[in-house]
């Protein structure tokens, strides 16, 4: 029996064999994938201590495929910046860090610059507990340096440097720190009164906090210097009626050699022609070096009078004024500005003036007469009623709501009545207007800013009675566009509220309705 159980195994083993050749059909069993690039996403990163950020790398192989797993991560600076396992870089100390994705033989790297971490502190670095006069600049200049909770300093930080308390003022407030972390202000001036003055230096820091340091100032009694010059403060080159006060009185400020201003200082003020009085002969300078003449009334003499201000020692100022003629009284109305640009239901584009003058037809600038306004047909809405200033009556805000040709009236009691002609014009739309662009979104979700249009006349002015329905299509290959596509005006104007957008790339919409011409929304980009 044993030779012929050996024939059985030798039998069995060949059809073994056998079916293992003629597996898979006879074909030769395919090569694996093979990697032969890797990217590595983001290419580039800046953090700030403390901060991570996650690295995704992907392997393409030779045949198409992506392979997202085995990768072994490194990196060149751990010092600056770890990588774990999965590709979670996290921020150390300052410095350039290079993190390598591998797979297999292929690499891939992205480039992690770490920057300071997030201000922590604002330490004073000169200009602290200095004196000066009063209104005048500090020797130094405040400054601060900026670090963060790792103590290292914050190029760029912004530092805004503010008056606390005191008055005078501060050049430069808002200043970049240098590489150093060091900002400076450009100079503090200290204020009016003798006593305390501070100065706050404030940067931003996380979850909207601010860090703020304190830097005191003394401002010290200053002893004025003589006065250098008069100058005219207000109540110069007036005009105004003889015998009658002017609106603004004659002011001046008294300076030293260094601009400042003067308290305490007599000025006399007298006329010198046209007659008149004034209030003040003499008046003392107050805190601010100003000192007035009061009320100044013109004399019976026409055209220029004059008024002169004094200092003991310095060339006198002259206040000129010039005198008119007691107007005769109001006799008629004179349209200086007819309405125009009117469409019904708008106000008029023009707004109508009307003067009061006298039977020489000047205008009298005493006349405060109430001119009232009338339409020949029709009606019209708005202040119709305006009181004259200085002989000028100035309507502002009239609407006309009835189209065709009428005749506008102004009338004022006991006066001549003016008129002038208005064309005004029905407000049909015949056109579209995008008043809001689109703003684009991620690929699928709708867009940051739907588009909103006005249906308006042929004055680019809306048409509130208009419910035209605008339809609205997408412009440019490769994407979809979803939402309420079809929008009927409300009020004049259309606002679609859910477009979306399926497909990355650039678009405009383009937008419908009959009898009227299409329009174009600017391009918007839709991301991946």
């Amino acid at each position: 029996m044993r030779p012929t159980s050996f024939v059985n195994r030798l039998f069995y083993a060949f059809l073994a064999l056998v079916v293992v050749n003629c597996s898979d059909n006879g074909l030769p069993k395919p090569a694996d994938p093979v990697v032969v690039s890797v990217s590595i996403t983001p290419p580039t990163a800046t953090l700030h201590i403390g901060e991570t950020q996650q690295l995704t790398a992907i392997g393409t192989t030779d045949q198409g495929t992506s392979v997202l797993t085995g990768f072994t991560y490194s990196t060149s600076a751990p010092a600056v910046a770890t990588v774990t396992g999965g590709g979670l870089v996290s921020a150390l100390t300052v410095g350039t860090a290079t993190v390598t994705a591998k797979l297999g033989s292929i690499e891939k790297s992205s480039t992690i610059t770490v920057t300071p971490g997030f201000p922590a502190t604002i330490t004073k670095v000169a200009g602290d507990n200095q004196s000066a006069a009063v209104q005048t600049a500090v020797a130094v200049p405040p400054s601060v340096q900026v670090k963060d909770a790792g103590g290292n300093v914050i190029p760029g930080a912004l530092v805004t440097f503010s008056v606390f308390s005191g008055g005078g003022s501060v050049a430069g407030g808002a200043v970049t720190a240098d590489a150093q972390g060091i900002a400076t202000a450009a100079a503090w001036t200290l204020g009016a009164a003798p006593g305390l003055n501070t100065l706050t230096a404030t940067v931003n820091s996380v979850a909207s906090t601010v860090i703020t340091t304190t830097f005191t100032g003394i401002a010290t009694p200053r002893v004025p210097g003589p006065p250098a010059a008069i100058v005219i403060s207000a109540g110069d080159a007036q005009s105004g009626t003889v015998g009658l006060a002017l609106p603004i009185a004659p002011a001046v400020q008294v300076r030293e050699a260094n601009g400042l201003p003067l308290a305490n200082i007599v000025v006399s003020f007298a006329v010198a022609t046209g007659g008149g009085s004034i209030v003040n002969a003499t008046a003392t300078t107050n805190a601010s070096g100003i000192a007035s003449a009061g009320t100044w009334t013109l004399g019976a003499a026409l055209g220029a009078q004059t008024v002169t201000a004094t200092v003991t020692g310095l060339p006198a100022v002259t206040f000129t004024a010039t005198a008119a003629a007691v107007p005769t009284p109001p006799a008629l109305l004179a349209v200086t500005r007819a309405a125009a640009s009117a469409t019904i239901g708008v106000p008029f584009g023009v707004q109508p003036i009307v003067e009061i003058r006298d039977a020489a037809g000047l205008i009298v600038p005493t006349a405060t007469n109430v001119v009232t306004l009338g339409i020949s047909a029709g009606s019209i809405t708005g202040t119709i009623s305006v009181a004259a200033v200085a002989g000028v009556a100035t309507f502002t805000d009239l609407t006309p709501l009835t189209a065709g040709a009428f005749t506008l009236t102004y009338f004022s009691p006991g006066l001549t009545s003016a008129t002038s002609p208005i064309m005004v014009a029905t407000r049909t739309a015949t056109q579209m207007t995008v008043i809001t662009q689109p703003v684009g979104a991620t690929s699928g979700n709708v867009l940051a800013t739907q588009p909103v249009l006005q249906l308006q006349n042929v004055n680019n002015v809306l048409d509130p009675a208009a419910t035209n329905p605008v339809t609205v299509t997408l412009v440019g290959a490769g994407g979809t566009l979803a939402g309420t596509t079809v929008v009927n005006g409300v009020g004049g104007t259309v606002t679609f509220t859910n477009l979306k957008v399926t497909g990355a790339g650039t678009y405009t919409l383009k937008f419908s309705t009959p009898g009227f011409a299409d329009v174009s929304s600017a391009a918007f980009t839709v991301a991946p």
